[in-house]
């Protein structure tokens, strides 16, 4: 023995002989105190042990048939299986290897890739690593043996640094085999730490790995993964990935730009709303003392305008002044000084005034400004805004002849149809042509051009009476494809139909703040409470034509296309009575002298008899207003009498259920 073995390895085998019997009396000595007889078979493990280490220790001349010296392999195999192995999520003994996260044979692998782990190699197959001469010094142990039994004989882990023995895992529920103090042979894959861990942790270790992987793995792999993860990582990668993720990252992977690029970035931005556009835009609000007549400005208002460079003309028409050339910054420090006596500061000067126009190219997109995607929108690129090029064809245009989107993005701008114009381009009074076609009786339409009306659900009655069909109370957006259509043949056009037909009363009070409107309905009273319902209609709405005042004739002829006959409601059916409306004769006609299906009608909706028909003002329906009825009263009273609102509580009601003043004036 003294000839074979080195003076260390001396020094472990009789260490390792004292700790084994130490251990077996101590296990003795609880195995009595619990009444068991336990400690023969755990002296013999302890024995066995013993043995095993001395034949792996070289001591050839110990007297061990029972235990032949074998390969590190092979003792390997005697012990665990490489699918046991595997249960404890650990690969890396001599003769296994990971093949498709599962642990296998050496053997068992075919291909030159997978033969990559510590415990295999490829010489043209794949083979298990040899051991060296001088195995490790941790010899192969049955601690998983006392498992059963609830003793593992941690004393002999850390006698005198042998590391002989076993010890409890980090849970305490297996016993497993104690780890080395000293380096292994063949070096491990991942670097350890100064003490040795009890088994393989999930996460890095402290020292620094020689090759980065993009994620931690379970088990560190000798180089990078081949492809990057499928779901993204809480953290940013060192190097941008060739494809975005699937998902955006928790964080953003590098700091925000500025301003929007042209070109979406890499990396998502901070703003969880879109960076293309529309930007988020708001426009400031609207200065209103700019917008008032000359003749409503206070002495105080008219002295800061002067000191502008206006008077009661250029105040009126807008942009006729050289001081709305000029940006905030341009303006010197006593224009300013008027100008906020006005209420007006940067943001509503640049915006209401000068539309940006005195701002460079590249600084309509400053975060606080970006007002540049709406002058793309009309048009304008950095060439025709330096003059290089002519300006976009939107320029020379109307406010009504720019399309809807140019107008809505002139909107934006702060601009409306006085400020785009430079004061009021009319037509005829009108702020574009008016629609003769709809002015004409029903009778007098081309077939064809009645049979277009009728598809969008007019009758000759409500034809007739401006204002009356349903159709009308929609804007041109609101119709259906049918309607729409039918009435693009016509010669109806979007801007045209909301304007004469509907007159903008579809639209939210924001809608014609959006394009100035507000301050046409303002004159005739309006405000965003009575336009909403909250309050009662302003007392415009029951005057007659005739019985507006100049001004609010004027507003509504110029901004709202109404006139006479369309604000009257008036019916084109010719009126030679004495009535203020046509008579609907089909009323007077006896009750002898009607068809079945009309004495149907008036029988099952208007609960009329042959006596209260024949006697006027003795039916129960003709005590109630036009309001009053319900939805299918109004129906057959429309389509069957030829009735409506006025027409009924004239002639039906005589306006006795309508309070004083709900009753127009004229019939006051």
């Amino acid at each position: 023995v003294g000839s074979d073995l080195d003076w260390e390895q001396i020094v472990i085998a009789s260490t390792g002989v004292s700790r084994i019997l130490s251990m077996s009396r101590s296990i003795e000595r609880r195995s009595l105190s619990k009444q068991t007889m336990r400690s023969t078979s755990t002296v013999a493990k302890a024995a066995v042990l013993l043995l095993a280490s001395s034949s792996w220790l070289g001591a050839d001349s110990l007297s061990t048939p029972a235990l032949e010296p074998t390969s590190h392999s092979e003792r390997h195999r005697e012990l665990k299986t490489c699918a046991e192995i595997e249960r404890e999520k650990k690969c890396e003994t001599p003769g296994c290897a990971w093949k498709d996260e599962v642990c296998v044979d050496c053997t068992s692998i075919n291909k030159q890739k997978d033969c990559a782990d510590p415990g295999c190699m490829w010489t043209g197959s794949c083979e298990a690593v040899p051991t060296t001469e001088r195995p490790t010094r941790s010899p192969v142990t049955y601690c998983a043996g006392f498992d059963k039994e609830k003793d593992c004989p941690i004393d002999m882990a850390d006698y005198m640094g042998t590391g002989l023995g076993c010890q409890w895992n980090e849970d305490g529920k297996v016993c497993e085999n104690s780890p080395t103090p000293m380096p292994t042979v063949s070096p491990t894959t991942s670097p350890t730490t100064s003490e040795p861990t009890r088994r393989p942790t999930n996460e890095p270790t402290t020292q620094e790995p020689t090759l980065n992987t993009d994620q931690p793995t379970s088990r560190p792999t000798k180089r990078p993964t081949r492809h990057p993860t499928r779901r993204p990582t809480d953290q940013p990668t060192n190097e941008p990935t060739g494809r975005p993720t699937r998902s955006p990252t928790k964080e953003p992977t590098v700091s925000p730009t500025e301003s929007p690029t042209s070109v979406p970035s890499d990396s998502p931005s901070v703003s969880f709303l879109p960076t293309m556009a529309p930007i988020p835009y708001i426009r400031p609000a609207r200065v209103e003392t700019r917008f008032a007549a000359w003749t409503d400005l206070t002495d105080d208002q008219k002295t800061s305008a002067y000191g502008l460079g206006y008077d009661n003309t250029t105040w009126d028409q807008h942009g006729t002044n050289e001081v709305e050339l000029l940006d905030w910054i341009g303006l010197t420090d006593a224009q300013r000084t008027d100008a906020e006596a006005l209420g007006f500061d940067l943001e509503s000067w640049d915006c209401w005034m000068n539309h940006y126009q005195a701002y460079r190219w590249i600084d309509l997109a400053n975060y606080e400004v970006r007002s540049k995607q709406w002058w793309m929108d009309l048009g304008w690129s950095i060439k025709s805004w330096n003059s290089i090029t002519d300006p976009p064809p939107s320029s020379l245009l109307s406010w009504f002849e720019l399309s809807e989107e140019e107008r809505y993005a002139a909107a934006k701008l702060c601009y409306f149809k006085q400020s785009w114009d430079g004061g009021y381009i009319l037509y005829g009074g009108f702020p574009m042509a008016r629609p003769e076609f709809r002015y004409r009786h029903w009778f007098n339409l081309s077939p064809s051009a009645r049979t277009r009306a009728s598809a969008m659900g007019y009758t000759t009655l409500t034809w007739n009476v401006h204002g009356l069909d349903p159709v009308e109370s929609k804007r041109w957006d609101s119709l259906t494809d049918k309607e729409a259509r039918n009435a693009a043949v016509l010669g109806f056009t979007g801007t045209i139909w909301d304007c004469f037909i509907n007159h903008y009363r579809s639209y939210s009070w924001e809608e014609l703040q959006l394009y100035g409107l507000d301050l046409s309905y303002g004159v005739l009273g309006w405000n965003e409470a009575s336009w909403s319902g909250q309050t009662r209609a302003p007392p415009s709405q029951k005057r007659r034509w005739s019985e507006l005042t100049s001004l609010e004739r004027e507003i509504a002829t110029s901004e709202l296309c109404y006139f006479r006959d369309n604000w009257d409601g008036l019916d084109m059916t010719p009126n030679f009575g004495i009535f203020p409306y046509p008579k609907p004769k089909q009323r007077y006609v006896p009750w002898s002298a009607l068809d079945a299906d009309f004495k149907r009608s008036m029988s099952e909706s208007l609960l009329y008899t042959e006596d209260t028909w024949n006697n006027l003002g003795t039916a129960e329906v003709e005590g109630y207003s036009w309001r009053q009825l319900t939805a299918r009263q109004r129906y057959d009273a429309m389509h069957s009498l030829g009735m409506h609102e006025r027409t009924w509580d004239c002639f039906q009601n005589h306006y006795r259920a309508l309070s004083w003043d709900e009753i127009e004036l004229d019939a006051q």
